[in-house]
């Protein structure tokens, strides 16, 4: 063996160094990954907390109801699906809840079955412990 054979080492030969680079790369790589992950999770753990705080918020006694309005699109059972501009949301109405017709300034009781699609609806909702909204009570606006 020669003197110069003798002192060469591994990262002289340009082959070993471009597996030493790509494989550095593949781990940074990985642990860019998984930090990106964890960041991740950490974000979806705090939005999970922010909504189970405003489903608890909204269905306290602090907030009594919430009130939509909008047009009906559809009705199934005593479902509705009520929508302004783009925005639509779906409310159970309550058996008991009060239902009253607004017409000519004068406000009268009102059966569920009397609304259609198309009535333009003032609802008073409140959320329930799973987060979905429930009819208080409905005035339904006259289209004449």
């Amino acid at each position: 063996m020669n003197k110069k054979q003798k002192d060469s080492h591994f990262w002289d030969n340009p082959q070993y160094l471009y597996i030493i680079i790509i494989a550095a790369g593949l781990v940074l790589l990985f642990a860019g990954y998984l930090f990106g992950m964890g960041i991740y999770s950490q974000k979806s753990q705090n939005q999970e907390l922010k909504l189970k705080n405003i489903i608890s918020a909204l269905t306290s006694d602090v907030v009594p109801s919430i009130v939509s309005y909008g047009k009906v699109v559809s009705i199934n059972g005593r479902e509705l699906v009520i929508a302004f501009n783009e925005a639509q949301i779906k409310v159970r109405v309550k058996d008991n809840a009060r239902i009253y017709l607004l017409a000519s300034g004068d406000q009268a009781q009102f059966d569920f079955g009397q609304i259609k699609v198309g009535d333009m609806l003032n609802v008073d909702i409140s959320v329930d412990q799973d987060g979905n909204f429930v009819g208080e009570s409905v005035i339904d606006f006259a289209q004449n």
